[in-house]
């Protein structure tokens, strides 16, 4: 078992749920019920109780091995791994929604929750990652599933390089469809790839890898990818504007002379009643109009 968290904003929160929802089921919930959108609106609620903290939710993944028979745990055994999580990371007086993804092939959880309490505190997430470590160890001894070793390069089940070679597909496809960093986010999550955007840039897949863009390639880094945004916006714009010529057709004189006519730009090409429209336009601007 592997257990990540991701301290996210408010404005990702509502796709963390969204795309939670959509890629499985809704396990259990925790003083919220409804859809996403509903979810976030009850989070709304309690957050305005504290405007100190900067994010105010989490997104954690909890993903169980491959190869542990799923035969060994039912619903509520699922249902109670979350809850134990929760309880865990110090968020069980907090909202929270906990789904199930079982389309790829391991199991695993998504759990976002609230980090202002009922209370209107900001619960810590401090030393997450150790906890999140002694929590999987605690799971696989409880379930009797099998144990993953974290520290070994390469048996991190959740990270490899051919998921992060699709990622940087998709990270291409959805730049030739985008002009900004929000329609980029919202085409990768288009095609099943949730976009974190803090100090840097992470994307997390659908069957819950996260990578940080440098760890996918030094031209991913938040940086990058707005530079590739902006490449991608003048590249558009220069095809968009792109001056119209006409050639140079040639006639014939009288005496059987070809004569080249000039060539000319339909931009800069204007009549009497252009130049009257622009005249009258100005007069109206500057309030000259009668």
């Amino acid at each position: 078992m592997i257990c990540k968290m991701a301290i996210i904003s408010e404005k990702h929160t509502l796709n963390s749920l969204e795309y939670a929802e959509r890629g499985g089921e809704l396990l259990s919930t925790q003083f919220v019920f409804g859809t996403p959108k509903e979810i976030y609106k009850y989070f709304q609620f309690i957050q305005v109780l504290n405007d100190r903290a900067v994010n105010k939710s989490i997104h954690a993944i909890i993903s169980l091995n491959p190869k542990d028979d799923l035969s060994k745990l039912n619903t509520q055994d699922l249902i109670d791994i979350g809850d134990q999580y929760l309880i865990k990371q110090g968020f069980d007086n907090n909202q929270s929604a906990t789904y199930i993804h079982r389309d790829k092939e391991h199991l695993h959880l998504h759990i976002i929750a609230n980090r202002i309490n009922l209370e209107g505190k900001c619960t810590s997430s401090s030393h997450n990652y150790a906890k999140n470590i002694e929590f999987s160890k605690q799971m696989e001894e409880k379930y009797q599933l099998i144990y993953t070793n974290r520290k070994v390069k390469g048996v991190d089940f959740v990270k490899d390089n051919a998921r992060a070679n699709i990622i940087r597909e998709k990270i291409h496809k959805s730049l030739t469809k985008s002009n900004s960093i929000e329609q980029f986010c919202a085409e990768m999550k288009y095609q099943q790839v949730l976009v974190l955007i803090g100090r840097g840039i992470s994307f997390i897949d659908s069957s819950g890898a996260k990578f940080k863009g440098s760890e996918i390639g030094r031209e991913y880094s938040l940086l990058g990818i707005q530079k590739m945004l902006d490449n991608e916006t003048s590249k558009v714009y220069q095809e968009d504007t792109a001056v119209i010529k006409v050639e140079a057709p040639t006639v014939e004189t009288e005496n059987s002379q070809i004569v080249s006519i000039p060539s000319f730009n339909l931009k800069q090409f204007k009549n009497k009643d252009d130049d009257d429209d622009d005249s009258r336009f100005k007069k109206k601007k500057n309030g000259l109009s009668r």
